[in-house]
């Protein structure tokens, strides 16, 4: 049992590596120094207790639990984003009491058919 999680951060960098191909090109994607790149993969083989990566002149290797890691982190990320959106969905619902002052005709023949629209696609106003 690990004594504590990866960071989804973490798991960020180390997709990006993959994609990028090195430490360096994922740090100006990510907007990050080399510096930080390679010290949260080290705190993600740490955590883990593995080699991700082989590092060579010719830029980065996945290992065998590397290649799993990255499998395992597109999958994760891929739903952290989904949570995100889902919760971020919420607050920009419409949502509250609508007041309209117009006349029974006006109200009858034009307001009546949009509520029901309005209702049927925004069921919290």
């Amino acid at each position: 049992m690990l004594n504590s999680w990866p960071l989804a951060k973490d798991l960020q960098v180390l997709v990006e590596i993959v994609h990028s191909g090195s430490f360096s090109a994922a740090a100006a994607t990510l907007g990050q120094t080399p510096a930080f790149v390679t010290k949260r993969i080290q705190i993600l083989e740490n955590t883990l207790a593995t080699t991700l990566l082989n590092r060579s002149a010719r830029g980065v290797a996945l290992t065998e639990s590397g290649q799993r890691c990255y499998e395992h982190a597109l999958e994760i990320l891929t739903q952290y984003q989904r949570l995100v959106d889902d919760v971020t969905q919420i607050k920009t619902r419409p949502e509250g009491m609508i007041r309209i002052g117009c006349s029974f005709g006006f109200g009858r023949s034009h307001i009546a058919p949009a509520i029901t629209e309005l209702m049927r696609n925004y069921p919290e106003l």
